[in-house]
Order: structure tokens, then sequence, then C-alpha cells
């Protein structure tokens, strides 16, 4: 189990957290992009806490993601699940272990969203970036 807490100032009660130690899906809009210091923060922050990481195929925060992972220590523990195996090709030069997720034959629509259900039913724990945080 990984136990931690969140908190944004001292004053605050902090949540409590205990997950077992499993995959982390970083996942979010494919319209937005997450800076890379932010990306480093979070990589460096889960991934010494003992976590491995799931990442999509996608452009946007799946993109944003996978560049960091791909520079950091984690590397090796890290799984891009992808929906096209076309993708697999693209993110196998990244040094990260990328794997085509879904069965043949379905429309690129069907493919994220089983590409999705797949990353979700095997993280322990999701933190997202949607297009809208409100």
């Amino acid at each position: 189990m990984v136990s931690f807490q969140v908190g944004c100032a001292p004053a605050e009660r902090a949540l409590r957290f205990s997950v077992p130690e499993a995959g982390v899906l970083v996942a979010g809009s494919r319209g937005r992009q997450v800076p890379q210091p932010v990306c480093r923060l979070l990589v460096q922050g889960l991934g010494g806490q003992g976590f491995a990481f799931l990442v999509g195929c996608a452009p946007g925060v799946d993109r944003s993601f996978r560049q960091a992972l791909s520079q950091s220590p984690y590397a090796e523990r890290t799984v891009v699940a992808c929906a096209f195996r076309s993708r697999v090709r693209a993110v196998s030069g990244s040094g990260l272990g990328a794997c085509w997720v879904v069965p043949p034959g379905l429309s690129p629509k069907a493919a994220l969203r089983r590409r999705t259900l797949w990353l979700v039913k095997r993280c322990c724990l999701a933190v997202l970036f949607p297009e809208d945080p409100c």
C-alpha cells in the first residue's frame, strides 16, 4: 500500500489516501497540454512513492506526460496503451513500452473509448486534466 496526503496549506485539513501500489493513470483532454514542469513534478512525486504509470496514446495531456515520463527514471515503469497499431510504432521510439489494447475492426471513436476503459480498469489512482476544469 502507498499512503499519502494532499493539502494546500498547513492550516488546512489534509486528505489522506491509501491505495495499492500499482499503476497511476495520468490522462485528460486531447486539446489541452500540461506544462512540463507540472508533469515532471507529478511524475517525480508519484514515481518516488513507488507507482508505475499508465498513459494513453493521444495528443494533448497524454503527449505531455509521455514526454515527461520518457525523460524520467520511471520510463521502464510506464505503459502506453494505444488505440491504434500505428501509434504503437510511433510511441515505441520514445523509450516507453507501448501496447495495442483494443480489438481490431473498431471505429476510431470506439477504439479510443475501449482504450480508456482498459486504462481505467488497470489503475489504482487516476490524475485527470479535463478540457475545462471548472
